[in-house]
């Protein structure tokens, strides 16, 4: 979170709106985190990736800049993981990365 105000500006970092963990507001875009504390980073994907895809592009929810997603986890990406999130991205043009935060 220190990370984000300071490279962002703490006003432009958001906690815990309608849902969201993390809300960022740049310039050019919103940026959504959903973090998870599942060490498997596989899990981390499948657990995040249904609520952070809601938080994006539900109707209700209207974002005035276009969004990206991050999932953030504690682990590293393995090779399998890294395609997965690689054929998301590409088979559905997802605005997806995925950070890692170490405790």
């Amino acid at each position: 979170l220190a990370q984000l105000q300071a490279e962002h500006g703490a006003d432009r970092v958001h906690i815990e709106v309608d849902g969201v963990d993390v809300l960022v507001e740049t310039s050019d875009e919103i940026r959504l985190y959903e973090i998870k504390s599942d060490l498997n980073p596989r899990a981390v994907i499948r657990q995040a990736l249904g609520q952070i895809l809601e938080y994006a592009y539900h109707p209700p929810r209207a974002h005035r800049l276009p969004v990206r997603l991050v999932i953030v986890g504690r682990c590293d990406l393995g090779a399998e993981e890294l395609a997965y999130l690689a054929h998301l991205k590409t088979k559905f043009g997802l605005p997806l990365d995925y950070l890692v935060v170490t405790l």
